[in-house]
């Protein structure tokens, strides 16, 4: 075979250039073609992949946010297609160790997998456990209780995933499957295969990492032309109203500090070293004025004060329309 059909040389011929004698053809136009590296996506479908993924990454991130009370950023940093055995050897490469999810794709057999980070994980199964989050960790496989601990995030990440992929493809869900620490292991399409990996950054606190998403041809197919159909704009954004129910259930649960502010002086250094037991400092405000009720520190409500079974109290009497520093 000769050099050029290996190389899959595609080359087109053109008409008599009219300053050339003789007969004399011009070939023009002359393009490489890989036929290992078969594109198989189109630009629109990449397109909408990577924002069902930018949709379900603010969608998990709000979600882990809520979960680990600290603060979680997901956005997507690639999309490129790839084949199969690719993948492969890129994951096998990178950390010693590291963590493959299998999901599959309902209806239909079809398989993803999600590559995450050690640091990533650890940092997870770290907060879940009442930890701080920080690390550093030593890259090691997860223990049987890391391990179940994980899932519930992973089952979480999967009914996010179908949320997402349901704004453009209906009747979508996702499973999780086998977990693995080696990805030589998995063998879910053919090496040859070709495959969309969406690359995600991903910074859980003080801690950074990436998360690879590896979605087969295959598994996309039955999917795609409902894809090519699809018009991802305003009028199929997510109501925001849904999110918003399912977020609340977990921050009803988170603690926050409320404080009633009685009012505001200002002193000389000399005069605060001077306080003694019995001085009486006066405040700016009369005892009757509304008072500034703060939530973690934000001025929210504004209230009154009074006794309530022979304990103060603050009634709640509106809410806050002054400054956002509690000022007037």
């Amino acid at each position: 075979m000769a050099e050029g059909a290996r190389r899959g040389v595609s080359r087109v011929k053109a008409g008599r250039h009219p300053g050339l004698q003789g007969g004399a053809e011009r070939l023009t136009r002359v393009r490489i073609y890989d036929f290992r590296r078969a594109t198989r996506f189109s630009k629109e479908h990449i397109r909408i992949i990577s924002r069902v993924h930018d949709y379900f990454a603010r969608l998990w991130g709000t979600h882990l946010s809520a979960e680990l009370r600290t603060p979680v950023q997901l956005r997507v940093e690639s999309t490129e297609e790839i084949r199969y055995e690719e993948f492969i050897e890129f994951v096998g490469s990178a950390p010693p160790v590291t963590l493959v999810q299998v999901f599959r794709m309902l209806p239909g057999d079809g398989e993803l997998l999600a590559e995450m980070n050690l640091n990533l994980v650890f940092a997870i199964i770290d907060r879940l456990m009442g930890g701080p989050g920080t690390g550093p960790y030593r890259e090691r496989e997860l223990t049987n209780i890391e391990v179940t601990l994980f899932r519930r995030v992973l089952d979480e990440m999967a009914e996010d995933m179908g949320t997402a992929w349901r704004t453009v493809a209906s009747h979508v869900e996702f499973r999780t499957g086998a977990l693995e620490h080696n990805p030589q292991f998995l063998r879910s399409v053919m090496p040859n295969e070709t495959v969309l990996v969406v690359t995600l950054a991903a910074r859980i606190g003080v801690l950074e990492g990436l998360i690879n998403f590896c979605l087969p041809y295959v598994t996309l197919d039955p999917f795609l032309p409902e894809l090519a159909q699809h018009r991802f704009g305003a009028t199929n954004q997510p109501d925001p109203e849904v999110g918003r129910e399912r977020v609340l259930p977990q921050l009803r649960h988170v603690p926050v500090t409320v404080s009633a502010e009685l009012g505001r002086t200002d002193l000389s250094l000399s005069d605060v070293m001077a306080l003694d037991v019995g001085d009486v400092i006066r405040l700016n405000q009369p005892i009757a004025a509304p008072i500034v009720v703060k939530v973690d520190g934000v001025p929210a409500f504004s209230g009154s004060i009074g006794v309530s079974h022979r304990h103060y109290a603050v009634k709640i009497v509106d809410e806050w329309s002054g400054g956002t520093d509690g000022d007037g």
